[in-house]
């Protein structure tokens, strides 16, 4: 079984963090915290601003540590492998994901770099299957299987390998 780039933990944390519904959720809490701080403890307009400063502070460092070791656990649980007629990946830290692809159901492999995939000189593979894939309302595509944090070498290497897997398993299937 192999693991993805060590880089991965880094794209992994940002993509943590930067998650909208969770940056709300992180400013949410400290207004409330100080909305009752305030209210109960009576304080003037000046200390409830830098208690507020503190709580925002505080809950930035715990989210970005938070962060920081969710994207080490993934690193170290996502794992892929080329095996004789499939490819496996599983990945997962509460709830395991496993997947399996025959190569003769592989249709498309591409390669996306995202800027902060760009900045990191990482690769996302995404292999698109028969039936599987479908356009989102950006018209990307959504493949059954993504490995997010290659290094570009190997990502066009492994698609190369997937590519020639899959045309050698639809020469040997039997035509229609």
């Amino acid at each position: 079984m192999k693991h993805l780039h060590p880089k991965a933990v880094i794209l992994f944390t940002i993509q943590t963090f930067i998650y909208p519904v969770k940056l709300v959720i992180l400013m949410i809490i400290p207004a409330f915290v100080l909305l009752i701080n305030a209210e109960v403890f009576g304080r003037t307009e000046g200390s409830v601003w830098l208690v507020a400063l503190g709580y925002i502070l505080l809950y930035l460092a715990i989210f970005i540590i938070g962060s920081y070791i969710y994207a080490r656990l993934a690193y170290r649980l996502y794992k892929y492998e080329l095996r004789d007629d499939v490819f496996y990946k599983e990945r997962g830290i509460i709830w395991k994901r496993y997947t399996v692809i025959p190569y003769e159901r592989i249709q498309n492999i591409d390669i996306h770099r995202g800027i902060f995939d760009r900045m990191l000189g990482l690769s996302q593979l995404q292999i698109q299957t028969a039936g599987m894939s479908m356009p989102t309302f950006n018209s990307n595509m959504v493949s059954e299987a993504a490995l997010p944090g290659l290094s570009i070498i190997e990502a066009e290497q492994l698609r190369d390998n997937l590519i020639a897997r899959a045309k050698n398993k639809n020469l040997q299937s039997p035509g229609l």
